[in-house]
């Protein structure tokens, strides 16, 4: 078994005890890449930020996360949401997409 397909069995096993939902894997070019829920204050930004200590409003985020293969979790991108609801729901869309494509 390849490398890379030792690191995707390890590295999935570590994901869904983390709760980080990998949307894409690519044998050939050995990528991997994920997405996983986050918050504003859980993740203590509001410490950071001496101006914008709320993001705007916009507290509910999702971590996207380019990949994982390469660099865990250290090369992502934040997408925000006024509301948990409105996360939760693009974040289940995605979710069920990466699935389908994972299977399919």
């Amino acid at each position: 078994m390849s490398e890379f397909r030792e690191y995707v069995k390890d590295i999935s096993k570590d994901c869904e005890e983390r709760n980080i939902v990998i949307t894409e894997i690519n044998y050939e070019e050995e990528y991997i890449s994920g997405m996983e829920k986050m918050n504003w204050f859980e993740e203590e930004l509001h410490k950071f930020y001496s101006q914008d200590k709320d993001n705007n409003g916009l507290i509910h985020g999702i971590y996207y996360y380019d990949n994982l293969y390469v660099e865990p979790t250290d090369s992502w991108v934040v997408g925000w949401y006024e509301t948990e609801e409105e996360r939760d729901n693009i974040f289940k869309r995605r979710k069920e997409i990466a699935e389908d494509a994972l299977q399919g």
